[in-house]
């Protein structure tokens, strides 16, 4: 991440700042709560991923059925322990985003439901539900 802090108080550089602010639907303050919210859950200051487990305890997904399918489909951790980095974190709440266009959610929540990632929603799908 980024080592200088921005005037929004962030260790985010500016430019990792405008990036997200491009690339999300989120405005400056809402990503810096977002990341905030982030290194809040993180259990070891200096790991740069949420444990799959612990994202399961946050408020958000704690009670959703589809928690652990949801932090599998949005992880980017080819170690197969599905962390969380910040920029999968972003991605997630992008596309659970109320400014997010239908499009974005129907591409999300279809990876959700295809369960063995064929591009494809059959029965082995279904019945994993």
């Amino acid at each position: 991440m980024g080592l200088s802090h921005s005037r929004f108080g962030t260790d985010l550089a500016k430019q990792e700042l405008d990036e997200y602010v491009e690339t999300t639907f989120f405005t400056k303050a809402e990503i810096v709560e977002l990341r905030e919210r982030f290194l809040d859950t993180l259990t070891d200051p200096q790991m740069e991923r949420i444990p799959f487990e612990r994202m399961l305890e946050m408020d958000y997904l704690q009670h959703n059925p589809f928690n652990r399918r949801i932090v599998e489909c949005f992880s980017s951790d080819l170690g197969g322990t599905f962390g969380i980095s910040f920029e999968d974190f972003l991605v997630m709440c992008t596309a659970f985003s109320a400014r997010a266009p239908k499009q974005l959610k129907i591409q999300a929540a279809f990876k959700i439901y295809d369960f063995d990632g064929d591009g494809f929603i059959n029965r082995d799908d279904i019945k994993s539900i």
